[in-house]
């Protein structure tokens, strides 16, 4: 359809003509020419912007009426919308659904110890931790380690996968003998010198045994520890992990695992989690995703 005004070949005429030519009049002339348009590039990174704009439209027609409400009493003080601080969130990367995985490993010598029942010395230092099992006291060598990098499980959230895995390296001390607990606390700190600083921890009721001889030299991973956690989680958002090695008292078995201290400080022991999304946040909030907020999380 023609959109000008003015007859058509007339010098006044002005608009466009089946949407492809354009009548203008400027700098003192009349001027006939093709309809200028926008060239599209298309460049992977417009496509990106795209795909990260349609996200976070799809991400606020998602939410609940509860959700979009919170957003609006957040949006408030900034005097926008609740959808406008969505979408900027979300195109800033400050917006998504939480993690459900994660893979931690002992990072610091304070994060893995080993403790001798009969006394409650702590050795905090060297490149490898013992667990021993036995019927005296005096043979009994507990374990200790902490993971502190996260993300993990929510409270509330359920655990679906968790296992722990060690690096062995010696031919005949890889028998593994002990029950895995996990210290039932919201943040568990780092082991110290102080006596019975894994023994005396706090407790999961739920454990896990490790029974195994002839561990092969190299990573070895437990049974599900899904039991264990899951109490935890029951209970707090956890800051950290710790999982508490208890020898049994009956047969004497000796197991050496690599520590954080081994040589290039990439063979202490590893946790392994999945879990379902939901729960809540450190911080709590009004809904079931988070979002950093100058490191603070809300859910959303």
């Amino acid at each position: 359809m023609a959109k000008v005004t003015g007859p058509l070949f007339s010098i006044d005429a002005r608009g466009t003509l089946a949407d492809v030519l354009s009548y203008q009049r400027g700098f003192g002339k009349h001027r006939v020419m093709r309809k200028p348009g926008h060239r599209d590039a298309e460049t992977a990174l417009q496509q990106t912007q795209r795909a990260k704009f349609e996200a976070a439209i799809a991400y606020w027609k998602a939410l609940s009426a509860v959700e979009k409400a919170g957003y609006n009493v957040l949006a408030d003080p900034m005097q926008m919308t609740g959808y406008q601080y969505v979408l900027k969130l979300h195109m800033l990367g400050r917006l998504g659904p939480p993690a459900t995985e994660s893979d931690n490993q002992v990072d610091a010598s304070e994060n893995d110890a080993q403790e001798a029942e009969l006394n409650g010395a702590m050795v905090l230092a060297g490149t490898y931790i013992t667990v021993r099992s036995g019927i005296g006291a005096g043979l009994r060598l507990w374990g200790g380690v902490r993971f502190d990098s996260g993300p993990f499980p929510p409270k509330g959230s359920t655990v679906e996968v968790a296992h722990f895995e060690i690096h062995t390296f010696d031919a005949v001390y890889d028998n593994a003998n002990f029950e895995i607990f996990a210290h039932l606390a919201a943040a568990p700190g780092p082991f110290t010198t102080a006596a019975y600083d894994i023994s005396g921890r706090p407790r999961t009721s739920a454990s896990v045994p490790w029974v195994q001889d002839g561990l092969p030299v190299g990573w070895n991973q437990s049974a599900s520890l899904v039991p264990v956690i899951q109490e935890v989680v029951n209970d707090y958002s956890p800051g950290s992990l710790v999982l508490i090695l208890k020898p049994k008292s009956d047969t004497a078995k000796t197991l050496y695992f690599h520590a954080f201290d081994e040589g290039e400080h990439n063979l202490g022991a590893k946790l392994h989690l999945e879990w379902s999304a939901g729960g809540e946040g450190p911080d709590g909030g009004f809904g079931g995703g988070l979002v950093e907020l100058a490191g603070v999380w809300l859910s959303g």
